[in-house]
């Protein structure tokens, strides 16, 4: 394991760097949501990965190459994408709504919100080509890829893999930690501050056990696979959220629009009753949501995960796995 130590870290942000690389001309172009949406995911991991590196490797793998700035214009990029990517999700999940059985005075609403946030999502292409150019206008990319080559030909001594793995060992347990806590809290209060919160130590500690996954497979599969289930209800949940907010705004917009046009309050109130039904099916997915995320919760604390957690991060254990690699 010692030549394929470093290879083996460098193995895994290469891969979201050509994923990232792969998106872009989708990015740009904006013909298929899933390119946002895949690009924002490969920013996600490329950031865990940047931010445990960056602290446990030694510094001359990472003297001069200016890892926080990159972190940080990938960060810049992502968020750049985040709006486009809202409207996305509620475009995409409200036609699939408007393709089931509707209640005859909800689709007159459907159809408009689907129309406006359409719109919404074409007014805001420009903004995201331009984020596409930002980034390769500052070379993030390849100076990444630079990186990665000079991580993949270092060679590591049994010394440095045992402090890399020490230092790693330390930063997550105090990512488990956090999470614990923002789970716990996330139990008793079950409110938006909390479940965001949640969320955000979630993803955190699911692509940091990722990254060390690529050289001790199946170490940390349990708790990623557990971590991606209350990610994907945390993300239903936020998804829930962000479209009663969106609705609320589109309805202000309306409202607006009747205020100045008297000859469109006929209108307005034929649309009422969509606008009322769409919201309920947001807070009810939400809420079932957030139930069961309370249920797999409880049923992790009972059957001990996160203690089982704590106590396999043992560096003589995930040394012994990394020599059989």
């Amino acid at each position: 394991m010692q030549n394929g130590f470093y290879q083996g870290l460098a193995s895994f942000v290469a891969r979201q760097v050509r994923r990232l690389s792969r998106r872009l001309k989708g990015v740009r172009e904006g013909t298929d949501p899933e390119d946002i949406h895949q690009a924002r995911v490969a920013c996600r991991r490329l950031r865990a990965s940047l931010r445990q590196l960056r602290e446990v490797l030694p510094r001359e793998l990472t003297r001069g190459h200016k890892l926080r700035k990159l972190r940080r214009q990938i960060r810049t990029f992502a968020q750049a994408l985040g709006e486009a990517r809202d409207l996305d999700v509620q475009a995409g999940r409200f036609e699939t709504l408007a393709a089931t059985e509707l209640p005859p005075e909800a689709k007159p609403a459907l159809d408009w919100i689907i129309r406006r946030l359409r719109f919404l999502r074409r007014d805001l292409q420009k903004q995201v080509s331009d984020a596409v150019d930002w980034l390769e206008d500052r070379t993030v990319l390849s100076r990444l890829t630079d990186w990665v080559n000079k991580l993949s030909r270092a060679q590591a001594s049994q010394t440095e893999i045992e402090q890399v793995v020490s230092k790693s060992l330390e930063l997550i347990g105090q990512e488990v930690q956090e999470a614990q806590s923002q789970a716990n809290e996330a139990l008793a209060q079950s409110n938006p501050e909390s479940l965001h919160a949640f969320r955000i130590a979630v993803k955190r500690l699911r692509y940091t056990l990722e990254l060390w996954e690529e050289i001790a497979p199946k170490t940390f599969s349990d708790a990623i696979s557990q971590c991606r289930q209350w990610q994907e209800l945390l993300g239903t949940i936020c998804d829930s959220t962000v479209g009663e907010r969106l609705l609320q705004q589109l309805r202000s917009e309306k409202q607006g629009q009747k205020e100045r046009q008297a000859a469109g309050s006929a209108s307005e109130d034929k649309l009422a009753p969509g606008f009322h039904y769409v919201l309920l099916f947001c807070h009810r997915e939400k809420q079932a949501a957030e139930e069961k995320l309370r249920a797999l919760l409880r049923e992790a604390e009972q059957k001990g995960f996160w203690t089982g957690l704590s106590k396999s991060l043992n560096l003589q254990t995930l040394l012994r796995q990394l020599t059989k690699q």
